[in-house]
């Protein structure tokens, strides 16, 4: 048997190792493209999966209203503005009771206009304990209109009527 030995020729030597450092080059090259399809792959899975989580609190948000809107309620009554003069007087009353809690051992006060405006026989004002009757001179000139807007409260005065 016969075997060849190089001992003064070192090039298949350095030949070799160079190609083990390409392989290794390579296999660096091909390693970062897998890592990184496999990055892509991850990413697209973890964004598939947050879209079907998405998709799946949708539908049982769309369950859940379309079972609350297909139960029936308690009670059939169902309010719809039908008379709207009821609605507006309604809205008054809640208006000065407010203000009548705001004023307090307050009330509303009818003030008889008598002869100044024959249209308008009084006008009904909230008015508090401590109100001045300068004030609610005032405020009943201002409700009256007209030409009373104008007219100072100083001409005017409060006379208490009995029925």
């Amino acid at each position: 048997m016969l075997a060849f030995i190089g001992v003064g020729n070192t090039s298949s030597a350095s030949a070799d190792s160079s190609q083990t450092d390409e392989l290794s080059r390579n296999s660096k090259r091909f390693s970062k493209r897998k890592k990184e399809k496999e990055l892509r792959k991850k990413y697209q899975n973890q964004k598939q999966v947050i879209e079907n989580d998405i998709m799946k609190q949708r539908e049982e948000d769309q369950q859940v209203s379309r079972r609350l809107y297909d139960e029936v309620p308690p009670t059939t009554f169902t309010r719809t503005i039908s008379n709207p003069e009821a609605v507006m007087k309604k809205r008054r009353e809640q208006k000065i009771e407010n203000r009548l809690r705001q004023i307090s051992k307050g009330g509303s006060v009818k003030i008889f206009s008598g002869d100044l405006d024959p249209s308008r026989p009084y006008v009904t004002l909230l008015v508090g304990a401590e109100d001045r009757a300068y004030k609610i001179i005032r405020d009943t000139l201002i409700k009256l209109g007209g030409e009373f807007d104008k007219a100072l409260p100083d001409d005017f005065c409060l006379i208490e009527v009995s029925e």
